[in-house]
């Protein structure tokens, strides 16, 4: 050791000058430090590029190569966008996220000798996309028909049961908390729901009222489907129901439509049709169900059917229109049931 306190040392290479201030200098500069990949799902990634909406897990690995203990570096990253503050990693040289909401992220990484300054950062940007029923204009959309929805469903209360304003605005309140979780399909016989049909005999008397033609509205009612279920239990009669949507499906045309209406109820469009052509198609509906055998499910079993039906050439509006089949309904069961009865 010299006076001014370099080392000197004897090496295979001859003598070796050690200055430990010259190190010390070294050692207060920070590592630099780069990303070395980037990779989604085990797929690599380039800068700024829009990663898919499945995307589940994206991993970053960055080293700060260092000539003074290079297995002491600390590292430290941020996700912009996701990360508030920066995220020490001690001496591990990589990072993943999963699941990262849809927007635009910059990662930054940067590194330091145990004690001393930060290096400036690296930094990778990339955008996590959505599914598009994240996407605002989907939101923006859904909402619309949902507001459609409830119109349409208050006027035909109002039309129908003629109920106070308080009950109103409490049936909206109850009916729009419905329409969030409810279905488009029945569960059972896998026909629209009452929902679904309310919203294609809106949309068929709006295309009758642009070209000029006329539809009915047909609503079917199981003849003494209580003393079914009573007598033979509600498997039995959930197969009954399943039964009778087969034949409905069957009997109608292409262009018409079939729903379950509620219970043991069912309604069919008849589109293109004035009440007796609707009427017609309506007795066949009733006779194939009368005289259909249900041996397969309970011996000697025999289901009746009443029917109302109503044509919009004598009812234009939605709710006028549905009132008017549901008396003539109440008609075909007062009158003795398994026959079709229509309004006017």
């Amino acid at each position: 050791e010299s006076s001014d306190g370099r080392i000197w040392l004897a090496t295979s290479k001859g003598i070796s000058v050690v200055d430990p201030n010259t190190i010390t200098e070294i050692g207060n500069l920070p590592p630099e430090v780069n990303i070395e990949s980037v990779k989604a799902d085990n797929e690599p990634v380039i800068f700024g590029e829009e990663l898919s909406a499945d995307t589940d897990r994206i991993v970053f690995e960055f080293v700060a190569p260092g000539y003074l203990m290079a297995e002491h570096i600390d590292y430290q990253v941020r996700l912009e966008g996701f990360d508030e503050d920066w995220v020490d990693k001690n001496s591990f040289n990589s990072v993943e996220y999963t699941t990262l909401p849809a927007k635009d992220y910059v990662f930054q990484v940067r590194a330091r000798y145990p004690g001393g300054q930060w290096s400036q950062p690296d930094y990778f940007s990339f955008r996590q996309s959505a599914h598009f029923w994240m996407q605002p204009w989907f939101w923006i959309i859904a909402s619309l028909i949902t507001a459609l929805l409830v119109l349409v469903v208050v006027r035909a209360r109002l039309n129908q049961y003629n109920r106070t304003r308080l009950q109103l605005e409490q049936m909206v309140k109850e009916k729009t908390a419905d329409l969030e979780t409810m279905a488009r399909q029945d569960p059972l016989t896998n026909l629209g729901n009452r929902r679904a049909f309310d919203e294609r005999l809106q949309h068929e008397l709006n295309r009758c009222r642009r070209d000029g033609t006329y539809l009915s509205l047909v609503i079917i009612d199981v003849d003494y489907f209580k003393e079914v279920n009573d007598r033979y239990l509600h498997t039995i009669g959930d197969k009954v129901l399943i039964r009778l949507a087969e034949i409905l499906n069957d009997e109608i045309r292409d262009i018409d439509y079939v729903a379950r209406w509620g219970g043991e109820e069912f309604a069919v469009l008849i589109t293109n049709s004035e009440l007796e052509i609707a009427r017609e198609a309506s007795e066949r509906m009733r006779e194939r169900i009368a005289t259909t055998l249900f041996d397969d499910l309970v011996e000697d079993m025999k289901i009746t059917v009443s029917i109302g039906v109503a044509s919009s050439y004598d009812y234009a509006d939605h709710s006028s229109l549905l009132v008017a089949a549901d008396k003539a309904l109440y008609q075909a069961k007062s009158e003795g049931r398994n026959r079709v009865e229509s309004k006017p």
